[in-house]
């Protein structure tokens, strides 16, 4: 049963936002423990953004509270102005938690 959902993981066109993270099911395996609410939608691009809010027709503005013209994961994470602080915890979190195999790994995939 593994076996044939790793081959439907790995050849789905779906899933980009987490397939950036994850590129095959048992690395998304690896996140299990920790997932939440909030980080589900962050890692599924599936959720209270712009951006999928207007693409399945929640809202008909897609534009971020920044004044930016879509609100994605993707802009909120590295762009937005309003997320600079938690961008900047994220840095610090990010740089002394993870050993730096998987450091190298997580920012290669940005």
């Amino acid at each position: 049963m593994y076996n044939n959902w790793s081959t439907v993981y790995d050849n789905d066109p779906a899933g980009t936002t987490i397939k950036t993270l994850c590129p095959h099911l048992n690395d998304a395996r690896r996140f299990a423990p920790y997932v939440s609410f909030w980080l589900s939608q962050s890692l599924t691009g599936h959720g209270q953004f712009g951006q999928f809010l207007y693409r399945f027709g929640f809202s008909d503005d897609q534009t971020c509270q920044c004044g930016h013209d879509i609100q994605s994961v993707h802009h909120l994470r590295f762009d937005c102005p309003l997320t600079g602080r938690l961008r900047y915890h994220y840095s610090l979190a990010i740089s002394s938690c993870v050993n730096i195999i998987d450091r190298t790994k997580m920012e290669s995939a940005n």
